[in-house]
This record gives structure tokens, C-alpha cells and sequence, in this order.
């Protein structure tokens, strides 16, 4: 009989149920690698479909399937250095979904932060030499297959104290593709990123961008987030102003500062998710 989490992701594709799936991952849920236990502390969700074109997914073949691991390539080719990820595929018929690890934790406190470290440190605990070995190890099992090098286990309840999940937008992504790509502009903010741990130091601005949003006053996302006042209003004071901005083209075609990064969150918010973006 399948699990909760085993429906969620086999079936339950449509971004509303992400936020379910990600509660399912993140607190109820272990990340076996090898013979060592880790907890899932971040992810990102990454979708396709006729009726949800996100520009940012990437698209591969292999994401049209469910429930495997999924090593990021480019035109067949695994990604190096910092473009080194892993995803669990959810994207069964004529669409595609990858949702991306970014944090882990071991069960002695050890904080892996970051999709590249993450696979760099699954090769050094498994002794694979390379991306290309231990995917060939895994040999396209089930994430769920206990004979295989990774596995996720399903615990059969939550854990005593579940984690609160915050929801921000997703790390890294950028508009330098606008001009190839209408839709980027609908699609960069969407909340589709979940974690538990909101000191998590990559990608921070998005965390204190997200609870400013949801109506936490500037002490207490410095409590949280453990970071610096006048960080905080520094962010605050971007995103409104690119609240008053009418378009993106102060956004195109270039890497973005966090400043910049929490203007274009108020040029977005809170018109991402309906019709009336700026042209």
C-alpha cells in the first residue's frame, strides 16, 4: 500500500499541492544515504505543463517520470560545479516536475546548505567518484528502493514537534532570459521553495522577503532570521520600491544584487499570481 507521501508525489502534481507534499518531505520523511540518516531541510518545487509553463523547469526527459532521482544535465551532459543538483521527479505523462534538494541535515547537526554541496557531499558519503557513477549505481530504482545508494523512508507519523514550513520564492533565478521568455516574469516569484529553518543562510533575503509579506513586523524576522536591522530595512525599503515600478526592464538581462532582488519581489508581488502583471 502506498504511503501519504508515495500518493502525494506520484499523483498529487498541481502546484496547490505543494505545499502539502513539502510538509510530507520536510517533516515526515528521512533521507537515507547509504547507511546514514538525514532530514530534508529545504526544497524547491520546479513544474511544467500546458497550463503552467514555468520557463525555469528544466525540462528533461527524465522529469516526465515519478518517484526517481533525478541528476541535473544540460543537453545530456551532467552539470558541474554550482550547477550540480538533485531532484525527485514528479512529472508522470505530458509534463515535468523536479523537486530540487537544496538543505539537508544529519541526525549529528551537520548542515549541508546549497544543491551543489548537497551532491557533493552524497559522492563523498557514498565514495562514487563522480555524478556519472552514482547515478549508474542507482540505476533508475525507485527513490524508495531500499537496495539503492539513496532512498527516502516515510516515517509512519510526523515527528514529535513538527517544523513550521516558510514558503518563498526559489534561489537563483534570474530574468536574463526575458526577452526569450514572456513568461519569466510570472513565474520568478512564485512561492515555491519550502524550508524549516529560516536562519538558513543561502538565499536568507527571500526568507525575510517572504515574512515580511505574510505581516511580520522587522523585530521579529530579525529574531528568526538572525539577521542584521538594518539589513532588514534595507530589503524592506527595495521591495517597496519596486512596488511603484510599472515594468521590468530595470531587471532584464543581468545577475541581480539581493537589493535588486527585493525590488523585483515588489514589482511582482502581490500580481504573480493573477493576470495583471506590468507589460
Amino acid at each position: 500500500m502506498k504511503t501519504r507521501l508515495q500518493k502525494s508525489i506520484g499523483e498529487n502534481i498541481e502546484p496547490n499541492c505543494f505545499p502539502q507534499t513539502a510538509q510530507l518531505l520536510l517533516n515526515s520523511t528521512r533521507f537515507i544515504v547509504l547507511q546514514q540518516s538525514y532530514r530534508l531541510l529545504e526544497i524547491e518545487f520546479y513544474y511544467y505543463s500546458d497550463q503552467h509553463p514555468d520557463p525555469f523547469t528544466h525540462c528533461d526527459p527524465l522529469q516526465k517520470t515519478s518517484d526517481r532521482w533525478y541528476f541535473h544535465r544540460d543537453g545530456g551532459s551532467y552539470r558541474g560545479g554550482s550547477f550540480k543538483g538533485l531532484d525527485i521527479s514528479f512529472g508522470p505523462e505530458n509534463t515535468f516536475g523536479g523537486i530540487l534538494i537544496r538543505t539537508i541535515a544529519a541526525d549529528d547537526g551537520t548542515i549541508i546548505n546549497g544543491c551543489s554541496l548537497c551532491v557533493d557531499h552524497l559522492l563523498a558519503q557514498t565514495q562514487f567518484q563522480n555524478i556519472a557513477a552514482l547515478d549508474e549505481a542507482i540505476n533508475e530504482r525507485s527513490i524508495w528502493d531500499k537496495s539503492s545508494p539513496l532512498h527516502l523512508e516515510h516515517l509512519s507519523d510526523t515527528e514529535p514537534t513538527p517544523r513550521k514550513l516558510i514558503m518563498t520564492p526559489r534561489v537563483g533565478l534570474t530574468l536574463k532570459r526575458m526577452s526569450k521568455n514572456c513568461e519569466m516574469p510570472r513565474y520568478i516569484m512564485r512561492p515555491y521553495r519550502f524550508l524549516t529553518e529560516p536562519a538558513i543562510k543561502k538565499g536568507k533575503v527571500y526568507n525575510i522577503l517572504a515574512l515580511y509579506n505574510q505581516g511580520n513586523s522587522i523585530d521579529d524576522i530579525k529574531k528568526i532570521t538572525n539577521s542584521p536591522l538594518h539589513i532588514i530595512k534595507k530589503y524592506v525599503d527595495a521591495f517597496h520600491h519596486g512596488q511603484s515600478l510599472k515594468n521590468f526592464d530595470s531587471y532584464q538581462g543581468k545577475f541581480l544584487t539581493n537589493t535588486e532582488l527585493c525590488s523585483l519581489y515588489g514589482t511582482v508581488h502581490p500580481r504573480t499570481h493573477g493576470e495583471h502583471l506590468p507589460n
